[in-house]
């Protein structure tokens, strides 16, 4: 017996050690790979294979058994690793030639910055100077590899007005706080952008005239329904089919309240979702829906489902697809038990996210920086007033400006948007139709979701009258953030008190 409890103890102890013997190192304040757990590891690939646009998704493939074995490694524990506080990233990226390697693969963090969001950037910047001839294919790994932060500060360098990016860039506690926006554009700097739009996807928009814009997306991969706890929902990645929307270009069709009801609620054939959607893959459909832009998914990506990607259409509201028209209008309500973000976190999101603009010549995109403020997706808020005179009837719905407070304390002014034939979007039209802002001494409580305002992009770049703008250098986006109302919820998160 002792013998065997012996054998046991040393199997448990050399797994413990299997498991939990990486280490981060440190560069500046950010946080680097174990050289040993993780030294990296790449694939047998051609440059015009890796400079070829979607290069990443034919080859992307990453299980969650290894995602939670690499969490293990670094002593991240289960409930940490969930996609929000760490990204599984690829070491060297699969841009650059990574593999999908155990190697190859380790938490980053997003905080504190610099983190993952920053090397993200990076790669984009690496990638961009290998397929441009400037740096060859084997630089660009070793220097991602070895120490990813010292690349990124000299790609930072490299740009004009230097010292105010450094100090923007820095952990906290190292420099000043991040308030002005970005320097002026050039060189290595011209890559240091979290998500891209096309001039033609903006114009599209504007000339919709609607916040429920059709467009036609090629369907592929979906995921299963989503538990209530989680959204309720389900993903299907998509790829525009008229135009490029921007970088990345994938875009993820979300239909609500999957897991409430079944196909024929929506007027569809088929036992259960995943069999209706089998049905659409590789097929060319009409989506409408809310055109949300965010970088919660930008990168890290989780599979087929839900490739990296900032475009959703979410919710979508209407699908004609393959002699099937499907209409989702009746499901787009809140049900008890559904998640929603911390009170703090909503907070935060609202009062400190900066966006800044620019158009980058090489690309002929406009590119995106955000600032400060976490964010996430699902959120309550409270409606304290809706300014009567902000109420907009647009195609598909409402748009109005509300005093909301997310965290039952601090009270702010937020964009709204109502969906009809919503309740929600009844109750805005009554508040036109009466000339009041006031909620009657009813408790009013939205659940819904963040997202960056096209209106407000549009404000930025497209004067009343004049010619879309092509700033070089970054401008704000003010009031980049509006709300995207699902539904009333039934309970403040932060208490009744």
């Amino acid at each position: 017996m002792r013998r065997y409890l012996l054998l046991v103890f040393f199997a448990l102890s050399v797994t413990h050690l299997c498991f939990a013997a990486a280490k981060y190192r440190k560069s500046g304040g950010a946080a680097l790979n174990d050289l040993t757990a993780t030294p990296g590891a790449t694939l047998d690939v051609s440059l015009e294979e890796l400079c070829t646009a979607g290069y990443t998704q034919g080859v992307r493939n990453v299980s969650t058994t290894t995602k939670k074995q690499v969490c293990a490694a670094y002593g991240v524990a289960p409930e940490h690793c969930n996609g929000k506080e760490y990204e599984i990233d690829h070491l060297i990226s699969l841009e650059l030639g990574g593999s999908n390697d155990v190697k190859n693969l380790w938490p980053e963090p997003y905080q504190p910055k610099p983190g993952a969001r920053e090397k993200d950037r990076l790669e984009n910047w690496l990638h961009k100077q290998v397929c441009d001839g400037t740096m060859s294919l084997s630089d660009a790994q070793q220097e991602i590899a070895n120490d990813w932060y010292a690349a990124y500060l000299s790609m930072l360098q490299g740009a004009s007005g230097t010292s105010n990016l450094l100090s923007a860039e820095m952990p906290s506690g190292a420099g000043a706080p991040l308030t002005p926006a970005p320097s002026a554009a050039s060189g290595a700097e011209s890559a240091a952008w979290d998500f891209a739009i096309s001039p033609d996807y903006l114009v599209q928009l504007e000339a919709g005239k609607t916040i429920e814009p059709t467009f036609a997306l090629n369907l592929g991969e979906h995921s299963g329904v989503h538990k209530l706890q989680d959204d309720c929902e389900m993903h299907a990645a998509a790829v525009p089919q008229s135009s490029v929307f921007g970088s990345p270009n994938a875009v993820v069709v979300e239909p609500p309240n999957v897991c409430k009801n079944t196909p024929s609620t929506v007027g569809g054939s088929g036992s259960d979702w995943g069999s209706l959607f089998d049905g659409f893959n590789g097929q060319t459909c009409q989506i409408t829906g809310f055109p949300r832009v965010f970088t919660e998914h930008a990168s890290g990506s989780s599979g087929a489902s839900n490739p990296n990607h900032v475009f959703e259409i979410h919710p979508m509201t209407h699908l004609k697809c393959g002699g099937q028209e499907l209409s989702f209008d009746s499901l787009l309500k809140v049900y008890s038990g559904m998640r929603a973000i911390s009170p703090s976190t909503a907070a935060d999101c609202i009062d400190q996210r900066q966006l800044f603009v620019r158009f980058d010549a090489d690309s002929q995109q406009y590119v995106f920086r955000e600032q400060n403020g976490r964010c996430g997706n699902f959120a309550i808020v409270e409606v304290q007033e809706v300014l009567a005179s902000t109420i907009r009837s647009i195609g598909g719905g409402h748009s109005a400006i509300a005093r909301v407070s997310a965290d039952g304390q601090s009270i702010t002014t937020l964009k709204i948007y109502t969906l009809a034939p919503s309740e929600r979007d009844s109750w805005l039209s009554q508040l036109t139709a009466s000339g009041a802002g006031a909620t009657g001494g009813n408790r009013v409580l939205l659940h819904g979701l963040f997202t960056y305002d096209y209106f407000s992009i549009q404000k930025a770049l497209h004067p009343v009258g004049g010619d879309w703008q092509k700033p070089l250098d970054w401008i704000p986006v003010r009031y980049p953030l509006a709300f995207v109302v699902f539904g009333q919820a039934d309970s403040a998160p932060w208490g009744e008190d």
